[in-house]
This record gives C-alpha cells, structure tokens and sequence, in this order.
C-alpha cells in the first residue's frame, strides 16, 4: 500500500513564522496492529541533508458505545543530529499526547473532537560568549 500525506495543522495560539530552509525526506514506514489492538505506526526518514529521523506512532480504541469511541494516542519523534535553526536537539524531539472522542455515524464517516498536548523537550543553543 502507498499512500501520499500532505499534512495541515493549525496551533491554538499565534506562532511567529520564521524564514527557514526547506527539507526533503525519503520516507520509509510500517503500520499495523500490536498485540492488545493498539494502532502502531512507525515511520523512518533520510533527509536530503543526510539527517536521519524516526517518529512512532500509538493509539488504542476504547469503546464505550456500539458508535462512541474514544482514542487515546502517543507520538514521538527521535532525530539523529541537532538542527539549530529550529531549535531541535538529537534525539528525543518531542511527544505528543492526545485524546479524541469520535462517533461513527458510519464506517467511513465519524466526525470526532480531539486535544492533542506537546510539552516543551526541544533543547535550544545557549550562545557562546
């Protein structure tokens, strides 16, 4: 199976929007069911810069009713070397911690809310006098 993912998002407050160089990755994953019918979805990425990258996904369905589901989840994203211009550190990047809330009304249309929180890992360059 192939898929294409063009990704949007918007964040709850204003961020300030910063001129940085674009990144290409090759992008190779796998996506299935653990045992205990958790949702996993582990990706890894080559950059065009040689920079390596990982990110796990996790999520586990809870029914409450026949149609109500609610969806724990836990993303998380490794990087092999630091990127000053971002801010990010190698390593352990970030962690995502959601919930959401979905009712199918059928098979393939279940409108849902959701709350995902990001606490602050990133490791930013003090500089050096």
């Amino acid at each position: 199976m192939a898929a294409l993912h063009r990704v949007l998002g918007h964040a709850a407050r204003p961020q300030a929007r910063l001129r940085r160089r674009a990144h290409t990755w090759l992008a190779v994953g796998v996506e299935g069911i653990a045992p205990y019918r958790f949702k996993v979805v582990a990706t890894g990425y080559v950059g065009d810069d040689g920079r390596l990258s990982a990110r796990l996904k996790a999520a586990y369905d809870l029914r409450s009713a026949n149609r109500l589901i609610l969806v724990p989840s836990i993303e998380s994203n490794v990087y092999s070397k630091a990127e000053d211009e971002r801010g990010l550190g190698a390593g352990l990047a970030n962690i995502e911690v959601g919930l959401r809330l979905r009712y199918e009304l059928h098979r393939k249309f279940a409108p849902y809310a959701g709350y995902v929180w990001e606490p602050r890992l990133r490791r930013h360059c003090l500089p050096q006098p």
